[in-house]
């Protein structure tokens, strides 16, 4: 045997070693950098779908709160406040047609609360953008600027 092959296939293995050791450290790395952004992700996944949840649960309770008091103001026959929104001569006629718009805007936000209860997600940004729509159109009508309304915007 000659011993300067046989040193050189110790040293070859030896680097061999030395590679893979350095090629596992990497792997390992890699993998428990992976898990600890998955963890990372999660956590911060649920913080803003807590947040966004809460903003969207607040736009929904006053949409709801709005609409029912405006509603049990004209069930019971207050039309004081409606009579500053209106013009004198059309009052009927627009009473009709906000009572309408309350009431479909009503609607259409227990249709959105059936929607979310059913779990299609994949629905629920359109039937807001249907709510905002209808709220504005009521708001248009009651010529009350829904811009005075303190509602975050939701953006997903």
């Amino acid at each position: 045997m000659d011993p300067f092959n046989a040193n050189s296939q110790q040293n070859d293995d030896l680097f061999d070693e030395i590679t893979l050791a350095a090629n596992q450290r990497q792997e390992n790395a890699y993998l428990a950098g992976v898990q600890k952004g998955g963890e990372i992700g999660y956590q911060n996944g649920m913080l803003i779908g807590r947040q966004k949840g809460l903003q969207l649960a607040a736009e929904i309770g006053f949409y709801s709160g709005f609409v029912s008091t405006w509603l049990a103001m004209i069930e019971s026959d207050k039309t004081v406040l409606l009579n500053n929104a209106l013009d004198s001569n059309s009052v009927k006629s627009k009473q009709i047609k906000i009572t309408k718009c309350l009431q479909a805007l009503q609607a259409q936000l227990q249709h959105y609360n059936q929607t979310f209860q059913q779990n299609h997600i994949h629905h629920l940004t359109e039937e807001l953008s249907k709510l905002r729509s209808r709220f504005k159109q009521l708001c248009s009508l009651l010529k009350y600027p829904p811009n005075n309304v303190n509602i975050s915007d939701l953006t997903f």
